[in-house]
């Protein structure tokens, strides 16, 4: 029996030996697991799968070919930086999608085409595609960016040698460029010495413009006054043609009653050709009889003076004389009778009306329109030529004003001119002109039209003029004539008649009465001789009147007939020419319309040309200030070309130096590199961490510690602790220390050294890491003792929660900086704070780690004063304590 409670006791004490070595090894098992899983995850980005996708199109860049995406492909797979995956869309995102692939690289179409629009004027950036799935593994997403901008920058690199390549052959190219360029500054400086020199010329010419735009100022105003006379002269014919065209309405109107009263003159004529037919008969037989009695007359003379002579004979030849008498007497009965008489009267009557009827016929031909007509249009036509010419001189003026601003345009001067100046002065010339022009051409239609017309009427006036002209002729002969033989036919037949009644007045009361007296008496026969004698006288005078009267008449009366003759041919080629002459005057009337149209439209345009001339009265005004505005430019002008070229010196010398410098930069491997990483990042460490598992030491054996000694106070229990502890406080706390601190003495050891042999941790100071560890485990230990007789079970719960917020607030992984407020303000009271510290001090930095160590001892010394104060107090109280409260209640 005592055996087997030797045997249990001895397994029992195995048992806790063995506990006690477990618990001791919790923080190395912890952190070499731990931190193993974790050592060195950088190490192996080597074996991250990565997918790459190559959709990269090459092209031509200064003729040659440039495949950026194959190039960078070829460097990834001599890239070991991670495990490359080179393969197609749809492949590399199902692999996203299940995690085979941690990120999908995706070098696009335009890859190649975009690195050459460097020099364009919108270039465009190389974009590398990359995509990752954080939801799968958020380290791996990170770890992958990070490599996307070692391969980005890469890439750059690689492009930015073919820039700088490109830049220096465009470099090289840019340097005889130069050397041209020099050649060409030369060249200007020439030319800016002929440039200082034309514009001298430009100032003297720009002086002489602005004097000849004064002079053109006058011209125009002087020009302006003529148009306004032009444009009077233009309204007068324009009234003018109106009652031109009343006249010619009327003439047209009465050309019917012209044309009947012609062929009434025409019927007229015929019949006074008929009747001086008959005349001349009755002329020529008076002629016959008169030439008889003039022959008896003389023959009737010698006897009244033989009658004289004696009056012997007397008596003898009284009967004689009688018988004669009275033959005389019925001969003259004969051709003097009332008919006769009256045939003369009536042909007196008719020679006045027939004289009367010509003068009327030749005036009214003689005065006739067409001449008139003629005469008008000839002076309307004169007018509308003198408008015509004055419109041509006009356009060909305006045409030279256009010549003149053409070749302003082309002058050295004008050019040197700003736009926006030159498109006025321009605008200010040309539009004025172009609207005067346009107005003077519509006034140069109207007028060749108005003038066409009137040649056409004209044409039709001559037309008629020239047969009328014929008839004209005629009957100014026959009028002229007429006048004459008129008053030649009037006066024999006068005299004729006036003889003829002397005779029978003779004969009838002296001669017949007298020679009856003779028979019945011869005393009276010395009376009635004397009588007698004298009647004979008388007679004798008359037939000799007669006689002369009728032989004018007769020898008239061929050239009578001969008249009539033309007048009635006249007459007929008069009225066969009135159709003719109706028609032309209708043509006349209808030419004169056309004329009144054209003038009303010329009328109308004398606003716009008065416009017209207005404006470009204007515009020589402008044309006179822009001139002295050119003139005062020419001498600014002059004074800059002196400076242009001295600075086309200056230049030619710096495009030479320039040239050189270019030509003599050269390109070589060392240059591309540098100009493709011109900045390289020099890394001064002040502390060294080989890898994130010496990293994340620091951290992880606090946890480790923290959790060994929560782990060793859940498995030993300080409820014995207080039971033994009431006989002898003191001695049983001796004691327990001692314990506890071997406990946490051991596993700090065990743990760094565990760390060192299997994970390759390599503290920089090995002392300074063991010392705090130790520390650490010895300040932990002293805690959660505390807390466990205080407590019981309820202290470790809280020291659980109490190692979350000294994960969280100790900045174990993250600087505290990027922790939120409230993990920065426990900051400072958590011990883990100081562990962790104390633990990158002796790893890596090489800090002293007193401050750590002192606030360490201070807190685990205070800790264990207060667990013995705790141990006293609690066996001297009999009352239940808080532990043993809460396990009765579970």
């Amino acid at each position: 029996m005592d055996e087997l409670k030797e045997d249990k006791s001895q397994l029992f004490k195995i048992i806790k030996f063995i506990a006690v070595i477990a618990v001791i090894l919790i923080p190395t098992i912890y952190t070499t697991v731990f931190l193993g899983s974790m050592w060195d995850p950088y190490g192996n980005v080597d074996k991250l799968p990565v997918a790459v996708v190559n959709l990269d199109e090459s092209c031509n860049y200064n003729g040659e070919e440039l495949a950026v995406g194959d190039e960078l492909v070829k460097n990834l797979k001599e890239d070991a930086s991670l495990d490359f995956n080179f393969v197609d869309e749809e492949t590399a995102q199902i692999g996203l999608d299940n995690g085979s692939y941690y990120m999908i690289i995706t070098i696009p179409e335009n890859f190649s085409y975009n690195a050459t629009t460097l020099l364009e004027d919108n270039p465009l950036k190389m974009e590398l595609k990359y995509k990752t799935n954080p939801g799968k593994n958020y380290i791996a997403s990170k770890m992958s960016e990070s490599a996307i901008q070692k391969i980005t920058t890469s890439v750059e690199n690689s492009v930015t040698e073919v820039y700088a390549k490109s830049v220096f052959d465009e470099l090289s190219s840019i340097g005889d460029q130069l050397s041209d360029a020099a050649d060409g500054a030369s060249q200007i400086n020439e030319g800016l010495t002929s440039l200082k020199e034309g514009s001298d010329t430009i100032g003297s010419n720009l002086k002489l413009l602005y004097d000849s735009s004064l002079t053109f100022t006058d011209g125009i105003n002087t020009y302006e006054a003529g148009i306004n006379d032009y444009l009077s002269a233009v309204d007068k014919i324009h009234d003018g043609s109106k009652s031109l065209n009343a006249g010619i309405s009327t003439l047209n109107d009465k050309s019917s009653t012209l044309a009947e009263g012609v062929s009434s003159l025409n019927a007229g004529a015929n019949n006074l050709y008929s009747g001086l037919q008959s005349y001349t008969l009755g002329v020529a037989s008076l002629g016959d009889g008169a030439s008889k009695l003039n022959s008896n007359s003389s023959n009737l003379l010698s006897g009244a003076d033989n009658l004289n002579s004696g009056v012997s004979d007397l008596q003898k030849g009284s009967e004689s004389l009688l018988g004669g008498l009275n033959a005389l007497s019925s001969s003259l009965k004969t051709s003097v009778n009332d008919e006769n008489n009256k045939n003369i009267k009536t042909l007196t009557t008719s020679l006045d009306s027939l004289n009367l009827g010509i003068n009327t016929i030749n005036n009214a031909i003689q005065n006739s329109s067409s001449d008139n007509l003629t005469s008008d249009f000839t002076s309307l036509g004169k007018n509308l030529y003198n408008v015509g010419t004055s419109v041509k001189n006009s356009s060909t003026y305006i045409n030279e004003l256009k010549t003149k601003i053409a070749e302003t345009k082309e002058a050295p001067w004008f050019k040197a001119l700003d736009k926006a100046t030159q498109e006025e002065i321009i605008n200010g010339l040309s539009s004025p002109l172009t609207n005067l022009s346009n107005e003077l051409n519509n006034i140069a239609t109207e007028t060749s039209s108005a003038s066409n017309n009137l040649n056409s009427a004209v044409n039709g006036v001559s037309t008629i003029s020239s047969q009328v002209n014929e008839a004209k002729t005629a009957l100014g002969s026959i009028a002229s004539n007429s006048d004459i033989l008129t008053d030649k036919a009037k006066t024999t037949v006068n005299s004729l008649y006036s003889g003829l009644e002397k005779v029978e007045t003779a004969l009838d009361n002296q001669i017949i009465p007298g020679a009856k007296a003779i028979n019945s008496g011869i005393t009276s026969l010395k009376n009635g001789s004397e009588i007698l004698s004298s009647g004979i006288g008388s007679y004798t005078a008359g037939v000799t009147e007669i006689y002369k009267g009728a032989n004018t008449l007769n020898s008239n009366s061929k050239a009578i007939v001969s008249g009539s003759e033309s007048l009635a041919n006249g007459t007929a080629t008069l009225n066969s020419s009135v159709p003719t002459l109706t028609n032309g005057i209708g043509q006349i009337a209808d030419g004169s319309n056309t004329l009144v149209q054209g003038l009303n439209t010329l009328s109308e345009n004398n606003d716009s040309l008065r416009s017209g001339i207005s404006t470009i009265n204007s515009a020589s005004t402008s044309i006179s200030n822009g001139a002295s505005k050119l003139y005062d430019g020419s001498v600014e002008l002059s004074s800059g070309a002196d400076k242009l070229k001295d600075g086309s010196g200056t230049l030619m010398e710096s495009l030479e130096e320039g040239s050189e410098t270019i030509k003599s930069t050269k390109l070589s491997d060392k240059s591309k590199e540098m100009f493709a990483s011109p900045v390289e990042g020099v890394e001064s460490i002040n502390s060294y961490i080989a890898n994130n598992g010496n990293a994340m030491a620091a951290y992880m054996m606090c946890v480790g510690l923290w959790v060994g000694c929560l782990a060793f106070c859940i498995l030993f229990s300080t409820e014995k602790d207080l039971k033994n502890g009431k006989e002898n406080p003191r001695a049983f706390w001796s004691k327990k220390a001692l314990k506890l601190l071997s406990i946490a003495i051991i596993q700090a050891v065990i743990m760094v050294s565990a760390l060192r042999l299997f994970n390759g941790l390599d503290p920089a100071y090995i002392g300074e890491t063991y010392l705090v560890a130790i520390t650490a485990s010895l300040s932990f230990m002293a805690i959660v003792y505390l807390m466990n007789l205080l407590l019981g079970k309820v202290g470790s719960f809280i020291l659980l929660v109490f190692m979350v917020l000294q994960l969280s607030g100790s900045a174990g992984t993250y600087p505290i900086e990027l922790s939120d407020s409230f993990f920065k303000a426990i900051h400072n009271y958590m011990p883990f704070t100081y562990a962790v510290d104390g633990f990158r001090n002796g790893i890596s930095t090489g800090l002293s780690i007193v401050p750590q160590i002192t606030v360490l001892l201070v807190i685990g010394i205070v800790c264990s004063i207060l667990s013995v104060i705790v141990v006293i107090k609690k066996n001297k109280s009999t009352k239940t304590t808080l532990p043993e409260l809460l396990e009765a209640s579970i």
